[in-house]
């Protein structure tokens, strides 16, 4: 699945609000945080209704970023990427 802009460099372009979350976008609902206080990155993730076969077959897939996407959450003032699946096997 293409996309057809890149966020980050939209966003750097100015048009692209700095709310503008991709996940939600692809409708997903995803969000990164850091816990200053363990250091830990937070990751909650929406699970699929229904999980769906994986390309290959061998899984199905309960959450998906449908690829690395930049987050709100930041270190060293640059964006976190996170790519996540998450599945069952059959």
């Amino acid at each position: 699945m293409q996309r057809s802009t890149n966020p980050s460099m939209a966003r750097r372009a100015g048009n692209v609000p700095a709310s503008f979350d991709p996940f939600s976008a692809k409708g997903n609902t995803m969000n990164a945080t850091i816990d200053s206080k363990s250091g830990e990155l937070v990751i909650r993730v929406k699970l699929n209704a229904e999980p769906t076969p994986s390309a290959s077959g061998k899984t199905l897939v309960v959450a998906s970023s449908h690829g690395n996407q930049p987050t709100a959450a930041q270190v060293n003032g640059k964006p976190v990427i996170v790519g996540l699946n998450a599945y069952i096997r059959p």
